[in-house]
């Protein structure tokens, strides 16, 4: 389901990304299942060791370091996204990082 928040992040001067983790794992059936299924902004895909990641995220790598990215992310934080995609080599983790830090401190998660 898109939002209007969604399509909001999609405009984004930062160019973020939303993305679904779809495919994970060896068992292809649970991929397939998942397809199927109406997704939503609680839906979750089940790793081979049982544990659970959100299917949908919010990917930076195309967000500039520095408050684009933190800004991003604060407001994916607050629509209820919980999976972020990031690397070292975007260079903008120390932003992801204190946007959830700032994000925990002012909602005591």
């Amino acid at each position: 389901l898109l939002t209007t928040f969604h399509m909001t992040m999609m405009n984004l001067r930062s160019r973020a990304l939303l993305f679904l983790c779809l495919g994970l794992g060896s068992d292809s059936s649970n991929a397939l299942s998942l397809r199927a299924t109406k997704l939503t902004q609680d839906s979750t895909y089940t790793l081979n060791d049982n544990n659970t990641i959100p299917v949908i995220g919010l990917g930076v790598y195309l967000s500039e370091p520095g408050n684009e990215t933190h800004n991003a992310v604060t407001w994916a934080l607050q629509a209820g996204y919980r999976l972020f995609d990031t690397a070292a080599m975007y260079d903008n983790e120390e932003d992801v990082g204190d946007a959830i830090a700032d994000y925990q401190d002012e909602h005591n998660e």
